[in-house]
């Protein structure tokens, strides 16, 4: 009986010391601070129902708002974003996603007096970035003279530098007609740093271009 005794007293110590199971603690261990060799979040899988949305804006769950991750996951994010695009040096442009199809750039205003509100055009236009997403770089806004559009990145693939404000951009992709959805125009404004350029402000329809291929040149 004593011999009895002293083994389960061993037995007991033995579960103190592992700390017991998951579930004897009744909750997991999101709130945990990682092991050293566990993968950042932002190498996560994709949920299965994670799909990019008809604006090239990819919104997780469907719900429109978590693509960016919690706040502590934003430079992870970035980093891992920035890096799809493969950021190389063209000709002193820093160039992002995939190379230009298309040899010449065209003024924004005449790409957008060419098209066709329905039918999507592959076009190339040059521009200042008025705005950028200060989270992701997962947007921008480009300005030329009186004309100004959205950009996102083709099924939300890759992201560009956040401090490009104020540089030209050169991009590629599909310039397509759109009507403004509220929802997603306060998801913008949410990220924005410069919302008074948002071209969806005061819009039904706006004009978009979901880009393949951006470049940004330094500032002199």
């Amino acid at each position: 009986m004593k011999l009895l005794s002293t083994t389960l007293v061993a037995a007991a110590l033995a579960l103190l010391g592992c700390g017991g199971s998951d579930s004897d603690h009744g909750h997991d261990h999101a709130d945990a601070a990682p092991h050293a060799d566990a993968a950042p979040a932002a190498d996560a899988a994709p949920p299965a129902d994670a799909a990019p949305a008809e604006d090239g804006h990819a919104h997780e769950g469907g719900e429109g708002h978590g693509h960016h991750g919690e706040a502590g996951e934003e430079l992870t994010g970035f980093d891992k974003m920035r890096a799809a695009g493969n950021p190389r040096e063209v000709d002193g442009w820093t160039m992002f996603g995939a190379d230009f199809t298309l040899t010449e750039a065209q003024p924004l205003s005449a790409a957008i007096a060419g098209a066709d509100g329905s039918t999507d055009t592959v076009v190339r236009v040059e521009g200042t970035v008025a705005d950028v997403c200060s989270k992701m770089g997962c947007w921008l806004v480009v300005q030329q003279g009186d004309a100004n559009i959205r950009v996102t990145m083709k099924e939300h693939g890759f992201g560009i530098d956040r401090d490009c404000a104020g540089k030209t951009a050169s991009l590629e992709g599909t310039l397509r007609e759109k009507a403004v959805d509220e929802e997603t125009a306060e998801h913008y404004k949410s990220e924005s740093r410069n919302p008074d350029a948002m071209p969806e402000k005061d819009a039904e329809k706006v004009w978009e271009i979901v880009a393949t291929s951006v470049a940004i040149k330094p500032a002199a």
